[in-house]
């Protein structure tokens, strides 16, 4: 029953205002009252003899009660809502500042899925379930005051429905770890189910051209669905059974105060009609908490699943304090970026080292157009996550001159950096720009040759639906707005045509240069190596001469 703490736990540690939470507690207690007082009205009403007066005064008190409850039920439902959207929206901003704060390579490991999956499916999970939670509170409490009028009719009755009561409660919790451990399982299962999924859309086209290799991927896909339903049908179905036996434990209460206790206590047929009112209103509320224990598992794993991706990605953090970060003076007049015996390397999960880029030992001037060489898996864009700092060496260490790249100094050297990776992700806003002239946009949209193809509204570009060579000329467009020191090329003149290819080598590189820009460009294109200041080969993640 612990497992039922962590949904009411969140909300108590992500709501600063106590006295919110308070409150609605006991307006919740008193929306149990006010219904159970309807009940104890027309079970007056309905056996009082006398007419007038009496009746007049009964339904005064039905209204006064009816609309009683009307006010705290709106109340409680419209403060849950902004309540539970509230700390959604608290947790949402707090994981994604988590996110912007992991060290890459970390963020790497963990992967997008799980991120994605928690975020929205548990979060989602938890605001659909909010209000069920306060409904199923309200619903315990009626059985309790309801419980409190069996036992003032009949103190049989009520022994006989507490019976019936711990029954159902038992039975649950002999139910509940391993229905608990099979919600955990499907849960698990859902994000490997949403892998395979982003597998199918990500590599859309590489399934399309091949059909065995489409077949594989949805074999695979299906099976993991229908892992995820044989543990979600493990779960819910003791769910439905702990709902049938606690309305059958209850009808069987029923029948007995109907056709067994007139028999054997003489004055029981004064209660009998009234005590069986009692226990029918008492169905509703606890069908309803049973019927509800399977969302409140859900939410609660959503909680425990929350909070463990935070654990992660605190585990993940680059340890970076923005607030004491240090601006390296002068930095984009800077005469030189020195690596030293730098190495990094990648390792499995046991810590295993796998492949290994180093040691480099290089100097970059500012101002040079380097051109880097090599084949794939060679080294060439760890290289460049090392140069533009979001891998940290393992051993070795990058200066700016004369100023080391650590902790203090790494966001201050990072923003001489404007960088297209390979797989690089467009904007549709040009996000961290302000005051951007939109004629200059639409001036390098023209120098893009993409003017036909999107534009920009002031806010944001109209149209991102492009092919990969003008997408990467997009994202130079906004490299050019940034106007950074260093800019870094990699493989984009790759998915050119042959005119705006001859156009990257020959007039931008060289203007970029004019500009007192350095540019470091990953290519392959042989052809144009003599626009280059300095070209460098990686093999097997290391610098290499270069082949005569």
């Amino acid at each position: 029953m612990s497992n039922y703490i962590r949904f009411i736990e969140m909300f108590r540690r992500e709501t600063a205002d106590a006295a919110t939470g308070i409150r609605l507690l006991v307006v919740t207690f008193l929306a149990g009252v006010f219904n159970v007082a309807l009940l104890v009205i027309i079970n007056s009403a309905a056996h009082d003899t006398s007419y007038g007066s009496a009746n007049f005064r009964y339904f005064g008190l039905f209204v006064v009660a009816i609309l009683l409850f009307i006010l705290s039920q709106k109340y409680i439902l419209s403060k849950i809502t902004v309540l539970t959207e509230t700390v959604i929206d608290q947790v949402r901003t707090r994981i994604a500042d988590k996110v912007r704060s992991c060290d890459y390579y970390k963020l790497e490991q963990i992967g997008h899925s799980d991120i994605y999956s928690k975020i929205t499916k548990d979060t989602a999970t938890i605001t659909q379930t909010s209000p069920v939670i306060m409904n199923a509170l309200q619903s315990g409490l009626m059985v309790v005051l309801s419980m409190i009028y069996v036992a003032v009719l009949s103190t049989t009755a009520f022994w006989l429905a507490m019976i019936s009561i711990a029954i159902s409660v038992v039975y649950f919790i002999i139910n509940d770890r391993e229905i608990s451990g099979n919600m955990r399982e499907a849960a698990r299962r859902e994000v490997h189910l949403f892998d395979s999924l982003t597998h199918i859309l990500d590599g859309f086209k590489e399934i399309k051209v091949n059909q065995e290799k489409s077949e594989s991927v949805a074999n695979h896909l299906n099976s993991i669905s229908s892992s995820v339903r044989e543990s979600k049908i493990k779960a819910l179905i003791p769910y439905a059974n702990n709902y049938i036996y606690s309305v059958v434990f209850f009808y069987l209460l029923i029948a007995v105060i109907i056709f067994v206790l007139p028999n054997l206590i003489e004055t029981f047929n004064d209660v009998v009609v009234k005590l069986t009112t009692a226990i029918l209103f008492i169905v509703g509320p606890l069908s309803n908490v049973v019927n509800m224990i399977s969302l409140l598992s859900q939410s609660n794993i959503a909680v425990e699943n929350i909070y463990n991706l935070e654990e992660v990605l605190d585990d993940a953090n680059d340890g970076i304090n923005p607030n004491l970060q240090q601006i390296i003076p002068n930095h984009e007049s800077f005469g030189k970026i020195r690596f030293d015996s730098v190495y990094f390397d990648y390792r499995d999960e046991q810590g295993t080292p796998q492949f290994r880029v180093g040691p480099i030992d290089l100097e970059l001037k500012n101002g040079e157009v380097l051109f880097i060489v090599g084949g794939n898996g060679s080294g060439k864009s760890t290289f460049l996550k090392l140069l533009t700092a979001l891998y940290h060496p393992r051993q070795g260490s990058i200066w700016l001159d004369n100023t080391p790249i650590q902790r203090e100094t790494i966001q201050s050297y990072r923003e001489l950096f404007s960088i297209i990776f390979s797989d690089f992700h467009l904007f549709d806003k040009l996000y961290g720009l302000n005051d951007i002239d939109p004629d200059r946009v639409h001036e390098l949209l023209q120098v893009m040759e993409l003017e036909s193809k999107t534009s920009y509204d002031g806010e944001r570009f109209t149209n991102l639906n492009l092919s990969t060579g003008q997408r990467k000329r997009l994202a130079l467009l906004v490299t050019y707005l940034e106007d950074k020191q260093v800019y870094v090329f990699d493989e984009w003149a790759a998915d050119q045509d042959p005119h705006f290819r001859t156009y990257f080598y020959n007039t931008l590189l060289p203007d970029l240069q004019k500009r007192g820009k350095t540019v470091i460009v990953v290519t392959h294109d042989d052809r144009y190596f003599a626009t280059a200041d300095r070209i460098l080969k990686m093999d097997m993640g290391k610098f290499v001469p270069m082949d005569v």
